[in-house]
């Protein structure tokens, strides 16, 4: 049995119940009989849930806000200028890609293009993607722009399939979560 939030980062943890889902469908296509065949079925396959969610061994597994933002606390902690990186994640939070997209100015970074936003997304065939990005300035409220960006990438992103799990604005140790702060709409296909 794998207990949620009680792992090592270096540790694969998955929903086992999650996990299970797609064996399950399995079964009931192949007409297991009764529970019995069921709990014979899954005593057989192992009670590992990383053997059941194969596109997650080896990844990285990040969850809520402070472990999204560990991901980027030395790339952005005490930059003079804005940077955008951008993280790919699977459906059960696994890690499939990260980098850093735009460089602006100590004034931000002028436009975005969500073609750059969703590349490694579209790439991997993530399903979500978190943005984060610096505030020289040492604000890490969430500006006009930064909300009006966010809501316009969410928009293309749920388009291409790809929703924002997050955006985290930050200034060395301090981190601002949009979704923390209900200022994202709801995801729609999560776990």
């Amino acid at each position: 049995m794998v207990l949620i939030s009680t792992g090592r980062r270096e540790k694969i943890v998955i929903d086992p119940v999650a996990a299970a889902v797609p064996l399950l469908r399995m079964l009931r296509r192949c007409r297991c009989g009764n529970a019995a065949d069921l709990i014979e079925a899954l005593t057989l396959l192992g009670h590992d849930a990383d053997n059941l969610k194969k596109d997650t061994a080896g990844l990285l597994i990040v969850r809520g806000p402070e472990e999204l933002f560990e991901l980027v606390r030395e790339d952005l902690h005490g930059l003079g200028h804005e940077q955008l990186h951008v993280a790919a994640l699977t459906r059960f939070d696994g890690l499939l890609a990260k980098r850093m997209v735009y460089q602006g100015t100590v004034d931000g970074i002028q436009r975005l293009e969500p073609r750059d936003v969703f590349r490694d997304a579209l790439l991997t065939g993530a399903e979500y993607v978190a943005l984060f990005h610096n505030h020289p300035s040492g604000r890490i409220q969430p500006s006009r722009l930064d909300r009006r960006t966010t809501k316009e990438m969410f928009r293309v992103g749920k388009t291409l399939g790809v929703e924002i799990i997050d955006h985290i604005i930050c200034h060395n140790d301090r981190a601002f979560s949009m979704r923390r702060a209900r200022m994202l709409p709801r995801l729609t296909r999560r776990k």
